[in-house]
């Protein structure tokens, strides 16, 4: 069962308390003159009055709520629980985050890349620690100063008054920027001038895993940027696929499209395939079998590999575009016509109108404006002295 002071880190995350000189905290829920219930609302005020003591804040955030009341020493209960509540973080928020934020890269490779591996040397820049002072921004003999304005907390707290609501937000220090401590000028590090990190310059070698894919994650542990007292960061490489010349990837499934001659789709061909391996791949469409245009086949097992089990493979597509002869001969549409059957007349009853077509191309299609000069109408009817439609208008 949560205590009142955990329940509190629940309920809001800045401190709001009611009334000018600060001794209690209002809470509408509890407040007895609203029916709430009075030991609870002790229970609230004595959170906030803890908080709003400095000394007692002090050994709250190092022992708990035993330590408060026992007036020192450590107890059960971690200090974030009621400093959350009413400063708008965790008790132990000044011990910063527990590793550095990761460093982000987009790693462009290609296709062959994916297919067959590849480990790529790549020279990085980050923030590491200080090789002179190890990481204290302070030269050998020099002195670290406690931040006067936030007393080495690394946060201020900054009061606001609305009516009569007082409202306490906690903010970095903006004196020592976070750091909880302050450097003279002649005390700070001659390398790193007291930012206690200094640039540094890796060559990493990252391995690129057969079957990736674009949107695959690669992560360096610990190679990323450090800063005092915190883990190193990591450096993760995002990986992103170049397209390809000849091959498109949908999962672990290739497709490649291939043009072939109309002789060829009528009377079967022999083909190779350079794959992304450099094996040659042959494959043979036998006499009499007739490839339509834009015909799919499959051939199974030489698509990507499999990541994690590069051993098993998807499959490669190839659709078949068929190339058609820009004219015939004569002679060509004669034995065209003996080995296929000429084409049979169509049936023409005299009736029909003849027109004409030209070869266009599909972007055309629904372009054509369907609007008529109207005008042009009309002054051709009025030259018989009547308006539009043959009507004359005669006016009363």
């Amino acid at each position: 069962m949560p205590t009142v002071w955990e329940r509190e880190k629940e309920k809001e995350k800045e401190s709001t308390i009611c009334s000018s000189d600060g001794a209690a905290r209002c809470d509408a829920e509890h407040h007895p003159d609203r029916g709430g219930d009075p030991e609870q609302f002790k229970l609230i005020s004595e959170a906030y009055e803890t908080l709003s003591d400095e000394e007692k804040r002090k050994r709250y955030d190092e022992g708990g709520k035993e330590a408060v009341e026992n007036g020192g020493g450590g107890g059960a209960g971690g200090p974030e629980d009621v400093f959350s509540a009413f400063f708008g973080g965790g008790g132990r928020r000044d011990a910063g985050p527990k590793q550095v934020a990761p460093m982000k890269h987009v790693l462009r490779v290609g296709l062959e890349d994916l297919y067959n591996g590849k480990t790529s040397r790549l020279a990085i820049t980050r923030d590491r620690k200080c090789g002179t002072c190890n990481g204290s921004g302070v030269r050998k003999g020099g002195v670290v100063r406690t931040c006067g304005t936030c007393n080495g907390r690394k946060v201020v707290v900054r009061v606001r008054q609305i009516g009569p609501m007082i409202q306490q937000v906690r903010t970095v220090c903006p004196d020592c920027n976070g750091t909880g401590v302050q450097i003279r000028e002649g005390d700070r590090c001659p390398d790193c001038k007291g930012k206690k990190l200094t640039k540094d310059r890796k060559v990493l070698e990252v391995y690129v895993e057969k079957g990736m894919k674009s949107g695959d994650k690669i992560v360096m542990r610990g190679e990323g940027n450090e800063e005092p007292d915190v883990a190193p960061g990591d450096i993760v490489f995002v990986v992103e696929q170049r397209e390809h010349d000849v091959f498109k990837r949908k999962g672990a499934d290739l497709l490649m499209v291939k043009k072939i001659s109309l002789s060829q789709a009528l009377c079967g061909f022999t083909e190779t395939i350079t794959h992304l391996d450099d094996r040659v791949l042959t494959y043979t469409v036998a006499p009499g079998s007739v490839i339509k245009d834009q015909s799919l086949m499959r051939i199974e097992g030489e698509g990507m590999p499999i990541k994690g089990d590069p051993l098993q493979k998807g499959n490669l597509f190839i659709v078949f575009k068929i190339v058609f002869p820009e004219s015939l001969s004569p002679d060509q549409v004669e034995r065209i016509a003996a080995a296929l059957g000429a084409p049979e007349p169509a049936t023409l009853t005299g009736d029909e109108e003849e027109v004409f077509m030209e070869e266009v191309e599909i972007e055309q299609f629904g372009q054509t404006k369907a609007s008529i000069n109207r005008s042009e109408h009309y002054d051709e009817d009025d030259e018989d002295g009547q308006g539009p439609g043959g009507v004359q208008c005669q006016q009363m």
